[in-house]
């Protein structure tokens, strides 16, 4: 993947708030994770599904919603301190 596709794939994760790997990095590997916000400390967390093959339709929208609803979840614990 060249730096202008990079680029691209990383602007359409932050629109959509997922970031998909499908194979790139390693061959038949699939994997969609969501960022969290950075906590005090600075480090940068993700929440991320990975799966040895891509899943159907019907999973792929429920790996979507979990992500998001545990991405707000975990991140309003990091903001809170709970």
């Amino acid at each position: 993947m060249d730096p202008a596709e990079l680029k691209s794939v990383i602007k359409t994760g932050v629109k959509h708030g997922l970031h998909f790997e499908r194979g790139e990095v390693h061959n038949g590997l699939w994997c969609c994770s969501v960022a969290l916000e950075p906590t005090p400390a600075d480090e940068r967390l993700a929440l991320a599904a990975i799966c040895l093959t891509e899943p159907d339709a019907g999973r792929e929208r429920r790996i979507h919603r979990a992500l998001r609803r545990e991405a707000f979840t975990t991140i309003v614990a990091l903001t809170t301190g709970g």
